[in-house]
């Protein structure tokens, strides 16, 4: 099948162990994030980021079968270091690998970065005074099958999800929308295709905000195509 390049962040708010990311004034706090892969892909790149206060990042993949492969660490990472890190050649990653990440934040006199003499807390925001926690992954994925070809945005801020499909055989098709961990999967959508491209508007608006998988299957059960996105607020709040 063809593939796609897309860029996926993976590593997001929803995906935290953590109750939420805030830092305590004059603390060094660490959060720690796990994402299970929902489908075999190849990573490319990632793109940690944070603000001011961030200092360590260490990103690691856990495979199923239990190996640990390290996947990016900074010791001393800085604002201005917002990069795309690649690897020499794309990592093969098996469904059911969880992606881990940990990110410390010094909010302490002793960061030179910190943007107050006197320590406040910092919660999480869009501002550069506030802080964030995202990994993007540059992914390689299958994006169409013998009977289509599917194209859908992987982060969502509003309450539908607009996709297009190209159908090459006609036939009867659903839109299932899924949890991250494959559970509590709903149809969004049933169809009767003609061979030919034709778009579709998914309602989402019952959907908490967090990591989703679009699955497109024949009436048989057989999945076709399939995509990670996530519903976020607006600026990924």
């Amino acid at each position: 099948p063809a593939t796609a390049i897309i860029t996926a962040p993976l590593i997001n708010p929803y995906s935290l162990i953590n109750d939420s990311l805030f830092i305590e004034a004059n603390k060094r706090t660490t959060f720690h994030a796990s994402y299970t892969l929902p489908y075999d892909l190849k990573v490319i790149s990632l793109t940690p980021q944070a603000n001011l206060i961030c200092r360590k990042w260490d990103v690691y993949a856990k495979l199923p079968d239990q190996t640990v492969i390290r996947l990016l660490k900074i010791k001393n990472y800085y604002v201005n270091w917002k990069e795309t890190y690649r690897f020499a050649s794309p990592v093969s990653l098996p469904a059911g690998t969880e992606i881990h990440t940990l990110a410390q934040y010094d909010n302490t006199t002793e960061n030179q970065c910190n943007p107050s003499e006197k320590p406040k807390p910092i919660r999480w925001g869009a501002d550069l005074f506030n802080e964030l926690f995202f990994v993007h992954f540059e992914i390689i994925q299958p994006m169409s099958s013998d009977l289509l070809s599917l194209s859908a945005p992987i982060m969502v801020t509003g309450n539908s999800v607009h996709v297009n499909v190209d159908f090459k055989k006609s036939g009867s098709y659903e839109f299932e929308i899924c949890k991250n961990d494959n559970t509590e999967c709903s149809i969004a959508l049933k169809t009767k295709a003609e061979k030919g491209s034709q778009s579709f508007t998914l309602p989402i608006d019952d959907l908490p905000y967090g990591n989703y998988v679009l699955r497109v299957k024949t009436e048989k059960q057989q999945i076709v195509a399939q995509q990670v996105f996530f519903k976020m607020r607006e600026k990924g709040m």
